[in-house]
């Protein structure tokens, strides 16, 4: 599974919900954090909160893809 979250969010910044991701999810997803904060103490943050990816604003789509490609390739897939 992948997920991508804005960094803003209303109820639940991205770093707290990522928290909540990683200590209740069985299966753990590959987050994407997309975000206009894009000071180097923004991407620290998000990857020490347990974020796999970062993208900053204005996303360009080449970038995109390459984030989505390389976190596809650490999904693993269980078969029933």
């Amino acid at each position: 599974m992948n997920i991508r979250m804005d960094m803003l969010m209303p109820e639940m910044d991205l770093i707290e919900a990522t928290r909540v991701i990683r200590a209740t999810s069985v299966h753990q997803p590959q987050i994407i954090a997309m975000t206009a904060n894009a000071m180097p103490e923004d991407r620290e943050a998000c990857l020490n909160a347990g974020i796999n990816e970062y993208i900053s604003k204005p996303i360009k789509l080449e970038i995109h893809v390459d984030v989505l490609k390389i976190t596809a390739g650490k999904i693993k897939v269980s078969r029933l």
